[in-house]
């Protein structure tokens, strides 16, 4: 009984704060650390976790992570775990870019990591932003100001997210730019990427706790259509099972709404 009890309740509030590590904190209490100990983090504190863009040739991004790894801080490749993006521009809304959104994540130039070598410790990220302009006003946001709402309060904090999958047997998704987001740019996501591998990934660092198909079956049609549940549907979901969601009372929205929402921090 137990067991049926744990399966009927996906992860709710409690959950998705537990599963999220502030940037700011990480990187306040990291630069506090490193200036008592010149090239690295002093011993308890937890450290920066530097992802470095994919757009970097080999021998840039071999001595970006040794900088990084003097000062203390770890060269991460997970999109879940950073806590500062290190890229330039141009800027797209690429994986990386996205879950940096989503998480208030700062988006960093090189020159951060210059300055924090000559100052011996992690410096403030907020005078090493990449700030595209262009970018920023085709998508209708500023990068400082979502960046600092998302930290306050990440967009889907408390909400269950279920991405309704393709239909049983469905060809997969082919070619690795199938589905992604309009503006991603490839050279920074080499690998297949498909929409719903990249929201498995973006809607966590926005708060959001994950929702199977069989969580989504088992929860009440009262619970399901509250402010706490999200259906998100994709090129490749299950017309009729989204269609019966939506009969349900579920929120129902595209997966391009979602992603748009999680830049301008407004869904």
């Amino acid at each position: 009984a137990a067991e049926a009890k744990a399966k009927r309740e996906p992860a709710g509030k409690k959950r998705g704060r537990a599963e999220r590590s502030d940037p700011a904190d990480d990187e306040k209490v990291a630069t506090r650390a490193t200036k008592t100990r010149r090239g690295g983090a002093a011993s308890g504190a937890r450290k920066l976790k530097v992802l470095l863009s994919t757009a970097f040739d080999p021998a840039t991004t071999r001595a970006f992570s040794a900088k990084v790894k003097k000062l203390g801080g770890i060269v991460t490749t997970s999109a879940r775990e950073f806590t500062h993006f290190l890229t330039a521009p141009p800027l797209g809304r690429s994986k990386h870019v996205l879950c940096a959104l989503a998480a208030g994540a700062p988006v960093v130039l090189p020159s951060w990591l210059d300055a924090s070598a000559r100052a011996g410790a992690f410096v403030g990220a907020e005078d090493h932003l990449c700030r595209h302009p262009a970018f920023e006003k085709k998508q209708g946001f500023d990068l400082p100001h979502v960046l600092e709402r998302a930290r306050a309060r990440p967009l889907l904090e408390g909400v269950n997210a279920h991405v309704v999958p393709a239909k049983a047997g469905a060809a997969k998704a082919k070619g690795a730019r199938r589905g992604a987001p309009r503006g991603a740019r490839a050279a920074e996501s080499p690998e297949t990427t498909s929409v719903d591998s990249m929201l498995a990934e973006v809607l966590p660092r926005a708060g959001a706790a994950l929702a199977t198909a069989k969580q989504v079956d088992l929860v009440s049609d009262q619970d399901l259509a509250s402010e706490h549940w999200l259906v998100v549907q994709t090129p490749e979901s299950d017309a009729s099972r989204t269609s019966r969601l939506r009969a349900r009372g579920a929120r129902v929205v595209s997966h391009e709404a979602v992603l748009s929402g999680i830049v301008r921090h407004k869904l």
